[in-house]
């Protein structure tokens, strides 16, 4: 939600042709019922999901010195899930992007399991052009998830931009074959 909230406040006085929705979600673990019904309601003609993933910097996961996923490496573009596969023109966006502006990222392509509303919403109507866009989190799921403030700092910087792209044109092309 802050990561939401944090880049709605800084598009508010910025010109772009959008018209954004920040819908906060519930019960991803148990079935998608959120984003189920949110992404009737909003109708989205893009999707950005945002959320959190497990960091894998920490003993007995990868190994600090082998960590795939870690703090303080930027945020992480998913290409590929098990239970989804992000629009590929949107994710080359989010990375030519960083790119262009110097903002680390992480790239996964694991098929990595667990739930994400993403799963729901690329499928909606005749399919929505879907991306999702972690934040590595340490001991995800618990009373104490640690992440990175530079980690956040570089999705905020990247999503205003990509938001500040997403014209008509844009858009459309995400479609086109």
């Amino acid at each position: 939600c802050a990561l939401a909230i944090t880049v709605m406040n800084r598009l508010a006085n910025v010109n772009h042709p959008n018209t954004l929705f920040a819908v906060a979600t519930v019960q991803e673990e148990v079935g998608l019922r959120g984003a189920r019904t949110s992404v009737e309601v909003v109708n989205p003609d893009v999707a950005i999901v945002l959320e959190g993933t497990g960091a894998s910097d920490i003993p007995g996961m990868n190994g600090e010195e082998n960590a795939v996923l870690g703090i303080g490496k930027g945020p992480i573009i998913t290409l590929y899930r098990q239970d989804m596969i992000p629009n590929y023109k949107l994710s080359n966006l989010f990375v030519d992007t960083a790119s262009q502006h110097g903002i680390s990222i992480q790239v996964r392509a694991d098929g990595i399991r667990g739930g994400t509303d993403g799963a729901v919403i690329h499928l909606h109507r005749k399919g929505v052009p879907t991306v999702v866009l972690s934040l590595p989190v340490r001991h995800i799921h618990s009373h104490n998830g640690i992440m990175h403030r530079a980690d956040f700092d570089g999705a905020v910087e990247l999503l205003v931009r990509i938001i500040q792209q997403l014209n008509q044109r844009t858009v459309t092309d995400l479609t086109a074959w």
